[in-house]
């Protein structure tokens, strides 16, 4: 995961991208079972 400490400069681009990319991960993570139900 990402860890933020004190000295860590992060872009907020890069920031918001990794969000985007952790919502799409969660979403799909979620979706998987019903998906995939047998």
């Amino acid at each position: 995961m990402y860890v933020l400490t004190e000295d860590t400069t992060i872009n907020l681009s890069d920031y918001r991208e990794i969000k985007v990319q952790e919502s799409l991960q969660r979403v799909a993570s979620n979706n998987l079972p019903r998906s995939f139900s047998v």
